[in-house]
């Protein structure tokens, strides 16, 4: 073997000084930039938060945050408002050892306030931070103001344990550990902890949102709240649907919905018309899914809201397509975007841009339904609405790959994936995941394809999606039948098909015995093939 050499090339001094001297000159530039990035930092986290009266207005962006500083002693009360106005903000309280407080994200959007209230314990500065709930937020405006600073009063306390308990609670690891909280504080469970419970509930997800709505239930119930009683059995039935388990979904609206007809709640009673309409079409009962979104539609009317009117037309279109009614379908769309090409808010329009797209996707008429979902694209950009824009790049996705442009749908999945990606939206990128798997499956890219369809299978499993896991596995099964692989196949298929029955989506059902009735007819099984395919 030949001998390694190192060669070192020699500098003249003059050469090696002025090397020297640009060292020097970039050290000092990276020092200055980094006391200037310091000095930002520490203005920055020692603003004072001026005394009540004295509002502060400032712009936020994605990935920025805004700290605040005030002077508290034992016993003081303090309340803050951070009113959003085009942001979804968090507010975070620290003590003055740095220890964290509480946080407060109400489910209210971009929109509204963000109320913090709080004793004192100890003396000294309290910090107050702001950050937006979205990393890729657009910079929007803000309002922070002192609402009340004053010695703590009774009702101040009383107050404040029924914060604390409402925190306590809303973290509580079962139903049974909330009920032995309650026992301790008798005097605390009141329609007021209810609705504190309840908000902290709307900010959670999964099982451990269902606890939370379960707890509010029984302080419900034990206040004799029934509104509370209504509102705890119609969010512990959206839990469940959310995930796909709609048995026990359809139980809870369906307790809620005469309890709140009773009290003549007039805008539950339409959620829950439009959650049982939804809950009917998934399960592929589409008259009774038309039957509760024209309720719906008509309640929402007499209630005046026309984005809610918008919104009503648009699942009582879907239902009528699910039902083989075009000609009413399209009659339902067409007034939506009457009604949504006036409002000043253009989330509603770019929603009836989805929907007409998907309508004429499903009838084949490919030009239309792309025309669509590029005015929905370019709306959803201007709202800065990324995670739509995802959805709608898939959907473009479809369209080309449907008319066989296979590179051209490529192009657009990996758009949608790249930009779930940065998002971190899990459920986006199992959606973009799965569409390049079918892709390569078409193109006879086998092991691409599965290796694209078990990554997205691993995200449902983590977001615990049943019909994400079901919509893999048998796509899973789909490639292993192509291959020949028929144990492998029959061993998937039964695996979604066990899913969509726990589900109980019957369209999907009737797809996957279908498949296994394939499977038994490719291994010449036809008795066994047949009575899959009269299933």
């Amino acid at each position: 073997r030949a001998p390694c050499r190192l060669i070192l090339k020699s500098r003249s001094p003059d050469s090696s000084l002025m090397h020297i001297n640009k060292l020097r000159f970039a050290f000092l530039v990276v020092v200055i930039q980094l006391l200037s990035a310091f000095t930002t930092a520490q203005t920055a986290a020692d603003a004072p938060l001026p005394g009540p009266g004295k509002p502060v207005e400032r712009d936020l962006r994605g990935g920025e945050v805004h700290t605040y500083a005030v002077q508290l002693t034992p016993g003081q009360f303090l309340e803050v408002i951070v009113d959003q106005r085009g942001i979804d903000v968090v507010v975070t309280l620290f003590a003055p050892d740095g220890k964290q407080l509480l946080e407060v994200d109400s489910p209210n959007g971009m929109r509204g306030p963000e109320p913090v209230a709080f004793i004192a314990r100890d003396s000294g500065h309290h910090k107050v931070q702001v950050r937006s709930l979205e990393k890729g937020a657009a910079a929007a405006r803000y309002e922070i103001r002192i609402e009340a600073l004053r010695v703590a009063t009774a009702e101040d306390v009383k107050a404040d344990r029924t914060r604390q308990l409402a925190a306590m609670l809303a973290t509580a690891r079962t139903e049974d550990e909330g009920v032995a909280l309650l026992a301790k504080e008798p005097d605390l469970i009141t329609a007021d902890l209810w609705k504190q419970v309840n908000e902290r509930g709307r900010s959670q997800n999964g099982e451990r949102a269902t606890i939370t709505f379960r707890i509010g239930l029984r302080i419900a119930e034990q206040a004799g709240h029934k509104l509370g009683i209504a509102t705890s059995l119609n969010n512990i039935g959206a839990t469940y649907h959310r995930r796909n388990d709609l048995k026990p979904a359809l139980e809870y609206f369906q307790k809620s919905l005469p309890l709140a007809e009773e009290i003549g709640e007039k805008r539950l009673v339409a959620t829950l018309l439009d959650n049982l309409g939804d809950l009917y079409r998934q399960q592929g009962n589409f008259a009774e899914a038309v039957r509760h979104f024209k309720k719906e539609l008509a309640l929402r009317e007499q209630l005046g809201s026309k984005p809610e009117i918008v919104t009503a037309l648009l699942k009582l279109g879907n239902a009528h397509r699910f039902s083989a009614n075009p000609s009413q379908a399209l009659e339902s769309f067409h007034r939506a975007l009457s009604i949504s090409e006036g409002l000043p808010n253009k989330t509603p329009l770019a929603q009836t841009f989805l929907n007409l797209g998907l309508f004429h996707r499903i009838q084949s008429n490919y030009a239309e339904s792309l025309d669509y979902y590029m005015k929905e694209l370019k709306l959803r950009e201007e709202l800065g609405a990324k995670p739509a824009v995802a959805n709608v790049l898939v959907n473009i996705g479809i369209v080309f790959r449907l008319q066989g442009d296979y590179s051209r749908a490529l192009e657009y999945y990996e758009k949608a994936l790249k930009l779930s990606e940065e998002l971190d939206a899990k459920r986006g990128i199992a959606d973009a995941l799965s569409s390049i798997g079918e892709l390569q499956r078409l193109q006879g890219n086998y092991a691409r394809a599965l290796e694209y369809h078990r990554r997205s299978l691993a995200l449902s499993e983590e977001l615990k999606n049943k019909g994400g896991m079901a919509r893999e596995l048998h796509r899973i099964g789909i490639v292993y039948n192509r291959q020949g692989n028929s144990d492998l196949a029959m061993e998937y298929f039964q695996k979604d098909l066990q899913l969509y029955t726990e589900i109980g989506l019957k369209g999907l059902i009737a797809d996957s015995l279908n498949s296994i009735g394939a499977v038994y007819s490719n291994n010449k099984n036809y008795a066994a093939a047949l009575e899959y395919y009269q299933k």
